[in-house]
């Protein structure tokens, strides 16, 4: 497949590369905070669609994973649920909103640099 993007192919390459770069450094702030954090809880996001089976299990650190076996994964997840998501999902939120202001700008940033950026 080759990308089309109407001669802006340098300018959407850089893009793309400043928010692989982003996402990288917010993904690791977010990893750092988690693991600071005492509370150590699963959540288990059910997105599941008539017949297809869909859950998401998400940890909040490394040390709640030392309490889960892959014998008893089920129910030791079970054991440690956090079942209120409400903070997970304002944080995504935030997240989304930050990283859309953060491609805006930098949209903005490499068109006003004019064609020759690479």
């Amino acid at each position: 497949m080759r990308i089309n993007a109407n001669g802006l192919e340098s300018q959407l390459k850089e893009l793309q590369r400043r928010s692989r770069q982003y996402r990288e450094t917010a993904g690791n702030r977010i990893e750092e905070d988690f693991d600071n954090r005492s509370e150590q809880y699963v959540m288990i996001l059910d997105q599941s669609k008539d017949g297809d089976p869909h859950l998401h299990i998400l940890f909040s650190d490394w040390k709640v994973l030392q309490k889960i076996h892959f014998k008893t994964f089920m129910r030791d997840c079970r054991a440690c649920e956090k079942k209120d998501h409400k903070a997970l999902l304002r944080q995504l939120a935030d997240e989304k909103a930050q990283l859309k202001r953060f491609l805006d700008e930098q949209y903005a940033e490499i068109m006003s640099s004019g064609p020759e950026q690479s």
